[in-house]
């Protein structure tokens, strides 16, 4: 098979076979499409997918333009693997991709699209399918930058299959997902098809509330969240719930970034290229960061600073003991802990020294010939365990700060 070169004068081709992507494979490429990150970072986790299929280093010589084909030839209409399909549903994958491309326009600047614009060298590309867009946005079509156009317009030449979703046994693939996303497509297909009056855009936003459950927060965010780590993503939306505060309602995306160093790096990063508001949540000793990140903040963004050490130090000493008698039950040992066991140690007290929460526990285990604490075990059973009474009031403060990001000041752009 012979794709072919589009959107570009750059003549080339490549010669392959590809087999029909397994059912994880199809399902990751949904999750990816159907995910919160820049331009350019979505497409190299998608290409990486199409890479598999070819000879990586010739893939990675092609154009843009053969890239994307030979995706659509992997998991799009294109390829010839699946049954034929018939104009209907290639119509509506096109929509479809485009609606979600266009999702991306909403919360990312155009500096993120001209990133990717430049860096694929499109600045003599084509755009194959004008009058599809100008039908499908209307008047919003003039208010598109040349990059933006660009980025739907891969998209709808380089269409997923979403029509395959329409069938039974795919909607059984993602037991998280599949089922609820296929019967949100078959509701789209259906409504277009009843009414003919219907705008594409208008049936997208009625759908949306549906497919803001399905993906917490990641697709369709409205508000992003920077933590350290692995411990704020399980605690902080248990606290929410009890605090009946619902961050897929409230359209959250949390991020862990890895350390207060990457913290930073991503705010810099994003601040120039995400239309929407940021709250960043740094431990207490992350001093340089914070100042890094408030040297930069933007009117609508907000960095918050523990008081003192990291989220395991906020809550109360008595919600801590009986979640790690818990813990050490589950590590296997049998024995029984006293309350002095998580307090800070004498001889700390005794120099005036304040060891942090997670140094105790890790020397409680070691102790006890467990090995290292593992935090993410801990705080699983933290926010299972967690009564309403026992929210710590900092952690109140950064959920309520969460959800006051004020949108006025900065956040969709191209708003329905």
């Amino acid at each position: 098979m012979k794709p072919k070169d589009i959107n570009t004068k750059n003549k080339s081709s490549v010669s392959s076979s590809y087999r029909n992507p397994t059912d994880e494979e199809f399902w990751s490429a949904i999750r990816k499409l159907l995910s919160y990150e820049e331009p350019s970072h979505k497409w190299s986790q998608l290409n990486r997918m199409a890479r598999r299929h070819v000879d990586k280093k010739m893939f990675e010589q092609l154009p843009l333009a053969t890239q994307g084909k030979i995706f659509a030839q992997i998991f799009g209409v294109e390829n010839p693997l699946f049954e034929s399909i018939d104009k209907s549903c290639l119509n509506f994958d096109r929509i479809f991709s485009a609606l979600v491309a266009y999702e991306d326009l909403k919360r990312f600047e155009r500096l993120a699209f001209d990133m990717w614009y430049q860096t694929k060298e499109l600045h003599d590309a084509k755009i194959c399918n004008q009058e599809f867009l100008s039908q499908l946005f209307g008047e919003k079509i003039a208010r598109f930058q040349s990059s933006e156009i660009a980025w739907l317009d891969f998209w709808v030449s380089n269409s997923f299959a979403w029509h395959k979703l329409f069938e039974s046994d795919f909607s059984k693939m993602d037991t998280s997902i599949g089922p609820a996303l296929n019967r949100i497509l078959v509701a789209f297909r259906d409504r277009l098809e009843t009414d003919s009056k219907l705008e594409p855009i208008s049936v997208w936003v009625l759908e949306q509330n549906e497919l803001r459950k399905l993906f917490s927060g990641g697709f369709l965010c409205e508000k992003v969240l920077l933590v350290e780590g692995q411990t704020e993503i399980i605690l902080l939306p248990a606290l929410a719930r009890l605090l009946n505060i619902d961050l897929k309602e409230i359209s959250v995306y949390i991020d862990p970034c890895g350390g207060a160093q990457q913290v930073a790096k991503q705010y810099l990063n994003l601040r120039d290229t995400v239309s929407l508001p940021i709250l960043c949540l740094l431990d207490g000793d992350a001093f340089e960061q914070a100042e890094l990140i408030s040297d930069s903040l933007r009117d609508c963004d907000r960095l918050l600073t523990l008081r003192k050490g990291e989220i395991e130090d906020l809550f109360l000493e008595e919600t801590i003991f009986r979640c790690m008698q818990v813990y050490m039950s589950e590590m296997g040992y049998l024995d029984s802990i006293v309350f002095e066991d998580i307090q800070n140690p004498p001889e700390a007290v005794s120099e005036g020294k304040t060891h942090r929460r997670v140094e105790i526990l890790d020397r409680l285990c070691r102790s006890r010939g467990l090995g290292d604490f593992d935090k993410v075990a801990f705080a699983k059973i933290l926010a299972e365990k967690i009564e309403k009474p026992e929210v710590p009031e900092e952690a109140k403060v950064i959920l309520r700060q969460l959800k006051d990001l004020d949108l006025d000041k900065r956040g969709l752009r191209f708003n329905d």
